[in-house]
């Protein structure tokens, strides 16, 4: 029996993860994703995690939106030490979306120090995450293709991206096999559509416009 505990995206639509447990106490994480929002939301993000990073055997990633990949610099520094199982163009994207992200913690945590300065008790404002934890925590990306499937360690996890036939964008279902017992979890969007030629090409407009900005 598989024990699937939703940790985000519940009572809101950011935040998306979840907690894949087996009755051998295998562990795998589902999307580590920002909350965005206000800031009673964005709160969410500086909480302690219902887990233990370190004891999870590895990430499975749906696809790259930052509500669904924001959190996993943090994850890492906090100590994960798997793989991040996810599809080639969700991986190239990650590499510009969570370096971007990390960017915008370190500026927002800057503001709010300099900020806070104006007053005599003022401290000093950390980011949740930065650059070099984000540049850390690609090194655990791992691109599979579709229908490929990944035996995890330890035995008795594995993972299978697959393409959803159905779908009008190219939506990926994505299937966990957890110590023999299936679990399928079916996107309603996701970031690229219909082919890796597609993802390609946004992917160089994405870089020519942070050239230009540059």
């Amino acid at each position: 029996m598989i024990k699937v505990t939703c940790l985000g995206a519940a009572g809101s639509v950011t935040g998306s993860c979840f907690l894949v447990e087996s009755v051998h106490g295998h562990k795998v994480l589902v999307d580590c994703g920002l909350f965005q929002g206000g800031r009673q939301m964005e709160e969410r993000n500086w909480r302690d995690w219902d887990f233990n990073p370190s004891q999870i055997d590895m990430l499975f990633l749906t696809h790259a939106h930052i509500d669904h990949s924001g959190r996993i610099p943090k994850l890492v520094k906090d100590g994960f030490k798997g793989k991040i199982i996810t599809s080639p163009p969700t991986a190239q994207l990650c590499e510009i979306m969570l370096l971007d992200a990390a960017h915008i913690q370190e500026m927002d945590a800057q503001w709010q120090t300099r900020k806070n300065r104006r007053r005599p008790s003022g401290r000093a404002v950390k980011p949740l995450y930065t650059v070099e934890d984000a540049q850390a925590s690609l090194k655990h990306l791992y691109p599979v293709e579709h229908d490929e499937i990944i035996a995890g360690e330890p035995a008795g996890v594995s993972f299978r991206v697959k393409p959803d036939p159905f779908s009008r964008i190219g939506n990926d279902s994505n299937t966990v096999d957890l110590d023999r017992e299936m679990m399928k979890l079916t996107q309603n969007q996701i970031l690229y559509e219909a082919s890796s030629q597609m993802i390609q090409s946004k992917i160089e407009g994405i870089k020519n416009a942070i050239r230009s900005i540059g």
